[in-house]
């Protein structure tokens, strides 16, 4: 979803600048948390697709994929690394500005972050996305990630989900006690 807050444009704070301490970024999450549980996607000062508070946002459309120009966004480790295996697969990007009705039109949707690598997003704006499954694209880059970086991180978010009850359980014992 596209929150109220807007991305910080690039001349008042450095994109090149990793930093966390960006009240921005808390704002838009809290107003996806108010909005139902949604991801935000910031809009830069133009108007157009920025980023999300930590990951960077890419969109497809008949097989191309398209991401916010760099001027507004990170260009993080991981946004550039799909670029790169998407090149490699002869899949072709496209770094442009981006509005609300390319996100509501296109064919996939997925967000890249050192955290998560690659994720697909099944809805934007409360409309579903393709299918609203995992799309050929995705799947593709999905692959080469794990290839990539050796480690099948689908299965073990998966195992790590089955542990949690667990955990929480664990956890709420030890709450108890204090």
């Amino acid at each position: 979803m596209i929150p109220a807050q807007q991305t910080i444009p690039a001349h008042l704070l450095d994109l090149k600048a990793k930093t966390r301490s960006r009240v921005h970024y808390r704002l838009a999450e809290l107003q996806g948390q108010r909005a139902g549980g949604h991801w935000p996607v910031l809009l830069d000062p133009d108007g157009y697709l920025a980023e999300g508070p930590g990951w960077n946002i890419f969109l497809v459309r008949d097989g191309v994929i398209f991401t916010p120009e760099p001027r507004n966004v990170l260009n993080g480790v991981s946004r550039g690394a799909t670029i790169e295996f998407a090149r490699g697969q002869d899949i072709e990007v496209c770094e442009t500005n981006l509005g609300r009705h390319e996100a509501l039109t296109a064919d996939e949707i997925f967000c890249t972050s050192t955290s998560f690598s690659v994720v697909h997003a099944a809805s934007f704006e409360g409309q579903t996305v393709g299918n609203g499954g995992p799309g050929p694209v995705f799947q593709t880059l999905l692959k080469t990630w794990k290839e990539q970086v050796g480690v099948d991180f689908v299965a073990q978010a998966n195992e790590y989900a089955q542990r949690l009850p667990a955990w929480q359980e664990r956890d709420a014992s030890r709450t108890q006690r204090i």
